[in-house]
């Protein structure tokens, strides 16, 4: 039967062995929330193109518009309500621009809840798998037969004196 040392920590309590325990959970998050950015940036680039293509005809439409002009009140006429329409639209831009970016972020907080909620049920898991293999191992030591040189085998040797 082998000796395990008495200071040293069983297999699951390693710092490695609990990382590797919760790296799926920590990894689906991460990949989850790269999935709803992802769809809100191809959103938010759909909507800047959308607004852009807008802005270029409404453009484009006042340009020649102007041009027909006969005088110049009639130019100004032109040219305020163009003002008027293009300051709404930019702040109705503004409005679902934000509105995206809102959504995103509530995509983004529930992603990171429900993962959350799935680190601490393993996080649990793996507190209750430790301290049961603590509790055997604890068991383990003290049980343990004494070995022929009279120690306990779970008690270090002593150290020889190196002749100098």
């Amino acid at each position: 039967m082998e000796t395990q040392n008495r200071n040293e920590i069983p297999e699951s309590l390693r710092p490695t062995a609990a990382a590797a325990f919760l790296n799926g959970p920590m990894f689906g998050a991460v990949a989850r929330g790269g999935e709803a950015y992802s769809r809100a940036l191809l959103g938010w680039q759909n909507e800047l193109l959308r607004f852009a293509g807008a802005r270029l005809r409404t453009d484009t439409e006042f340009g020649r518009s102007l041009v027909g002009c006969r005088d110049w009140m009639e130019a100004a006429r032109l040219q305020q309500s163009w003002l008027n329409a293009a300051v709404q639209e930019y702040v109705e831009e503004a409005g679902r621009l934000l509105r995206l970016a809102t959504s995103l972020g509530g995509e983004l907080d529930e992603t990171a809840r429900e993962e959350a909620e799935e680190v601490a049920a393993r996080g649990t898991d793996w507190a209750e798998q430790a301290s049961s293999e603590m509790a055997s191992s604890e068991t383990d030591r003290s049980g343990r037969s004494r070995s022929a040189t009279g120690r306990a085998a779970s008690q270090p040797r002593p150290r020889r004196r190196q002749r100098g």
